[in-house]
């Protein structure tokens, strides 16, 4: 154990050092989802929860709320408003860890749930920067190419791909089109977390004037400080 201390004491006095600068490599991001794929193979369906039956109403028959099963135990969270006359969806997701699966359910969502109408994600919002909740960014910014035009992340850290920095009490201009504004039902506000990484943010969903409806927060990691 002696030797072994002795070994790993200099490493560990480097922590700060590797997270900050190593960690954002791609090596880094490399090793931390291959460890998380190989994890998540064993013993399990292609997606870790039946979340492509779950719809979650914010606002009825406008914002709707679906978790998204990825790698071994992540979720992520597509924010969908369905107001107007049969026009594409509206949406934006949270925390994208891997774009294959989260696109595959997508596509799965649009059938299910909306009579395969076009889904549009205009933005991405980003918990923290650790790889099983950005990872998916590049994805989904190339596959969404048209429409993908926000990746939030906070200003503290470096969040993959990120276009748009946000701080403690931000209000986010959220995504719109013509007869479909999900600015009209929802606002989202951001609330700084730190403590799982410098940067961490929350996301807090509300119905616009509607105090009797229920609020959403998106912690991300939050409770693994």
């Amino acid at each position: 154990e002696l030797i072994l201390a002795i070994v790993l004491a200099p490493i560990m006095a480097k922590t700060p050092w590797l997270i900050e600068f190593l960690y954002p490599t791609g090596l880094a991001r490399w090793a931390h989802l291959f460890l998380v794929k190989i994890s998540s193979k064993k013993g399990r369906d292609k997606y870790h929860s039946r979340t492509l039956e779950q719809r979650i109403e914010v606002v009825p028959s406008a914002i709707y709320i679906h978790p998204i099963s990825q790698l071994m135990d992540n979720l992520a969270y597509l924010i969908v408003s369905c107001h107007g006359d049969g026009g594409p969806l509206v949406g934006m997701l949270v925390d994208c860890g891997d774009a294959k699966e989260c696109i595959e359910q997508l596509d799965l969502i649009r059938e299910r749930h909306y009579g395969n109408r076009e889904l549009q994600i205009h933005a991405v919002l980003c918990t923290h920067k650790h790889h099983d909740h950005t990872a998916g960014n590049a994805g989904l910014v190339e596959k969404y190419a048209d429409t993908l035009t926000k990746v939030y992340g906070a200003v503290a850290e470096r969040v993959p791909l990120a276009n748009h920095f946000v701080s403690n009490k931000d209000m986010l201009q959220l995504p719109k089109i013509d007869g479909n504004d999900m600015n009209d039902f929802i606002s989202m506000e951001v609330i700084c977390v730190p403590g799982h990484t410098r940067g961490s943010v929350a996301f807090a969903l509300r119905p616009q004037n509607a105090p009797h409806r229920a609020s959403f927060l998106f912690t991300g990691d939050t409770m693994f400080s």
